[in-house]
């Protein structure tokens, strides 16, 4: 867990799998669609954000990506820039 001293700005490191973790919040929430779209997050206190859980990988890999950090428009960007930005980009008046 990592966490900026004067600003929300945190994230959160494990080394569970996202499939594990995945596997643990459908069976927490009794869940047995599998066209359900769960998306997760952490946080540390009751006023908390949604920040991304990183996995961490393992010293070996293979040859390949396996791991895309999107920081950008609103269909790429997990909210990532969002957080960085503290809540200022994008702005919300631009939106429809």
């Amino acid at each position: 867990y990592w966490w900026d001293a004067l600003s929300f700005k945190n994230m959160f490191y494990t080394n569970t799998p996202q499939s594990v973790i995945k596997q643990r919040c459908e069976q927490t929430l009794d869940l047995a669609n599998e066209n359900a779209d769960i998306t997760y997050f952490a946080a540390d206190n009751r006023w908390s954000y949604n920040h991304s859980i990183w996995s961490n990988d393992p010293v070996m890999q293979p040859d390949q990506i396996n791991k895309v950090v999107a920081l950008g428009d609103s269909l790429s960007d997990t909210g990532n820039i969002f957080n960085a930005s503290q809540w200022r980009f994008p702005n919300p008046n631009s939106w429809f």
